[in-house]
């Protein structure tokens, strides 16, 4: 069984009318994500790879149910996402993290790394000895512990892109 199943997956937008009155364009619809289906086995990667505005994000977000889907199922480790309430996807969230394309877009730039990576361990209730899980996510992740009181703009793209994923690895 697949860790990820996902079956002809939709996100369909309504377009926007323009400032004139009249639908912009020729068409009343905008698919964001259209009829997708995949299969992310255990101890897989998966790798989406698309222009500007193609749906990965879109997508991304789908798959952990942060925007709703028009159409389509997501099954996570044999479940049914779109039949889970808001308190179980929260509580599956913690097994399903995303890590955005442009690392500065998803990093606070008013926290520091400490606080960036310690938050998702204080949401979810891992209060205790948060600096030294915290400590040790960055050396996971090729990072030193000497930057734990620096912003995110003092990074470049890729130790952003890793203080992400240590961030994503903290639950």
């Amino acid at each position: 069984m697949a860790l990820v199943e996902i079956r002809n997956l939709r996100k369909i937008y309504p377009q926007a009318e323009s400032v004139l009155g009249g639908k912009s364009g020729n068409r009343n619809e905008v698919r964001a994500v259209d009829g997708v289906s995949l299969d992310i086995h255990a101890g897989e990667t998966l790798g989406l790879v698309g222009e500007s505005g193609s749906g990965k994000s879109t997508l991304g977000r789908l798959i952990l149910r942060l925007i709703e889907p028009t159409s389509g199922s997501i099954r996570f480790e044999g479940r049914d996402l779109l039949a889970a309430g808001a308190g179980e996807m929260r509580r599956m969230r913690r097994d399903m993290q995303i890590i955005f394309q442009d690392p500065f877009a998803s990093l606070d730039p008013r926290y520091r790394v400490e606080d960036i990576i310690a938050e998702p361990l204080i949401i979810h209730g891992n209060k205790a000895g948060v600096r030294a899980r915290v400590t040790e996510l960055l050396r996971s992740v090729g990072l030193d512990e000497s930057i734990l009181r620096r912003f995110p703009h003092e990074f470049s793209g890729g130790q952003r892109q890793r203080i992400g994923i240590a961030r994503a690895l903290a639950l």
